[in-house]
């Protein structure tokens, strides 16, 4: 079993670094593509729906990653 200390540390530091960026890229990519496919499938010219979808995109990997430091937080007994 990994120590609170040392090693055991880092990996968990790694860990949600990792789920961090791969939550917040997955969330853009799919709210660009939703919106981009939608531009297509409309016919438009200008894409304004990529551009909706990627702002709904950045706006669900905040609260993603927001929801998910709160759980980390208490979870280490930090209750502020």
């Amino acid at each position: 079993m990994a120590s609170e200390k040392g090693w055991g540390r880092i990996l968990q530091v790694f860990a949600l670094a990792s789920t961090i960026s791969v939550q917040f890229a997955v969330s853009v990519v799919v709210g660009w593509w939703i919106g981009h496919f939608f531009d297509g499938r409309l016919g438009l010219e200008t894409p304004w729906l990529g551009v909706v979808g990627l702002l709904i995109g950045i706006g669900a990997g905040i609260y993603g990653i927001v929801r998910l430091m709160g759980r980390f937080s208490w979870r280490n007994g930090n209750r502020s």
